[in-house]
Order: structure tokens, then sequence, then C-alpha cells
């Protein structure tokens, strides 16, 4: 595996903090001392605010201090970015995988498409998980398309409460 090295104060947003470095595997190192340190990542930021997402905090000669991620620092140091890319999202849809293949940068757009997409995949599954309960229980519902047609005239938990399926959700 061949694991590369960039600098952070080769990205502009980061000149300022000469001593570190991010590898390819979301690695991030310090060279303040005799020895290459690598850093500890946390779940909170400098803050102390619990947000999504590993941190790591950096310190400059200036007493500059700042808390960034894992995966931003990733994207600005090995993907290209154009001006309407600002957003960063996981291919895979694992918010730990912080690798390079599974990182890109994206528009708002995209990433409000994306958060859709997966919102009506949750929906299917859960009509689905529905819809053989109803079967199970020896409701009449039709095909699955019919049952579908069915719990859009109301909520999908008004149809959950109405039939007694509580215990499937």
């Amino acid at each position: 595996m061949n694991i590369r090295m960039r600098y952070l104060h080769e990205i502009s947003e980061y000149r300022n903090f000469k001593d570190y470095a991010i590898d390819t595997q979301g690695n991030v190192w310090s060279f303040k001392g005799v020895y290459p340190k690598k850093l500890k990542t946390s779940y909170k930021n400098k803050k102390g605010n619990q947000k999504y997402g590993e941190f790591v905090c950096l310190s400059n000669k200036l007493g500059q201090k700042t808390s960034v991620t894992i995966q931003r620092l990733m994207c600005l140091a090995f993907h290209k970015r154009t001006d309407d890319n600002k957003l960063i999202r996981h291919i895979s849809g694992n918010r730990k995988d912080n690798s390079i293949d599974n990182l890109e940068w994206v528009s708002k757009k995209q990433k409000k498409t994306d958060k859709q997409y997966s919102l009506n995949e949750t929906l299917s599954d859960k009509a689905k998980i529905i819809y053989f309960a109803c079967i199970k229980k020896g409701l009449k519902v039709g095909t699955f398309d019919e049952f579908l047609d069915s719990i859009f005239n109301k909520s999908l938990d008004d149809y959950v409460m109405q039939y007694g399926l509580r215990k499937v959700m």
C-alpha cells in the first residue's frame, strides 16, 4: 500500500500550521518534537461541543488553535475542490470511513438529493415491514402497490395504530 502524506501548510486554509501533516489513511501527524507523533482524534471539537465526525485539535507557534474534522482535512489535502462544491459526501454512507476513496466534494443540491434518496429508501423499508406484518395478522391488504396507495392516504404511523401493528416497529 502506497501511503502518501500532505503537509497542512500546503493547504491555504491551514498555512499557519506548519508542524502538521495528514496521510492517505486519515492519520494526522505532528512534527513539533524530535519524533513524529500521530495525533489522537476526538468526537468533540475544541469548544467541547459534541458533533458528528472525528476531530483533531491543532495549534501553531502564533498561539492559534483550531479543531477540524478528519474528513475535511482529507478532502482539502487529496481532492480538488471547485467553487460550487463546498460539502463533503461519504460515498458509502459510512461517516466513520474517512478513506480517500470514500470522500468527495459535492454541492448543497447534490447533498440534499442524497438525503431525500436515503429517506425514501427508509420509508420503503418500513412500509415493507408493515405490509408483511399485515399479511401475517390476516388483514386483506392486496398487492404491495395497493397497500402503498392506501397508506399514503394516511400517515404510516396512523396505519400502524389502526391495525395494532405497534410490535413490528
